[in-house]
């Protein structure tokens, strides 16, 4: 038997240099959150970053910026033709969401899954239909409590493990997929998130489930699981 344990692992003290990577896309987030990587992970590897944010429909705002409707297959096909045409298929993908998209009474926990489960269902076939070699998708979510109605984080709790389940069974079935994903703390500047994806992009690791709480960086690891040999039934096949 095997059970999951969030462990302690810091990232190394001086960092390995980021993969090289002509193009970066950031699904979410707001303006501040895109200049912060735009001047700092893009611009350390001379990347170019391309940011989408949602809108009620499929469009071009120029200057390296699009809107589509989350979890729309359309906008993502016609999203990533776009792109192929213009030789900007991405190689690493900063997907950003916020933890007020799954905190509000409003929001029933099959529609939230299912919005979840299809934006990355989306990315990922897109990425495949496109043929991109080796891509990275770094999928960031708030976790913690809710500062604005004290609501506990039970939903996106159960959003995120569902998501990260997801992510590990399309890494058994494509190797060259690297999904992570990472929980920062509720609450945080953009220029501390900036922070947290360069320093993941850094590490090379192959962690695919991460979260931050306060100073310390935890990973979850697979742990076997130690059964009580005396005062309990045994399990027996």
């Amino acid at each position: 038997f095997w059970t999951t344990a969030w462990q302690n692992q810091p990232l190394p003290a001086s960092p390995k240099a980021m993969a090289s990577s002509k193009v970066l896309a950031l699904f979410g987030g707001d303006t501040k959150l895109q200049k912060e990587l735009e001047s700092g992970v893009a611009k350390a590897i001379s990347a170019r970053l391309l940011w989408i944010r949602a809108g009620n429909a499929y469009r071009s705002m120029g200057h390296d910026v699009w809107e589509i409707i989350p979890g729309n297959r359309a906008d993502y096909q016609e999203l990533f033709d776009d792109w192929a045409a213009q030789g900007l298929l991405p190689e690493t993908v900063i997907y950003y969401r916020p933890h007020g998209e799954v905190a509000s009474r409003s929001v029933d926990i099959a529609e939230a899954l299912a919005h979840g489960l299809f934006s990355l269902v989306n990315l990922i076939q897109e990425l495949h239909r496109h043929h991109v070699p080796k891509s990275r998708i770094l999928y960031l979510y708030e976790n913690g409590q809710d500062s604005n109605d004290g609501l506990s984080d039970g939903l996106g709790i159960a959003l995120d493990s569902a998501l990260a389940g997801f992510g590990r069974c399309v890494m058994q079935e494509s190797p060259k997929l690297n999904c992570q994903f990472v929980g920062v703390p509720v609450g945080q500047t953009p220029q501390a998130v900036a922070a947290i994806v360069t320093a993941e992009l850094s590490s090379h690791e192959a962690a695919g489930e991460v979260c931050y709480t306060g100073t310390e960086r935890r990973v979850k690891h697979l742990m076997p699981l130690t059964l009580a040999t005396t005062g309990t039934t045994i399990l027996r096949n």
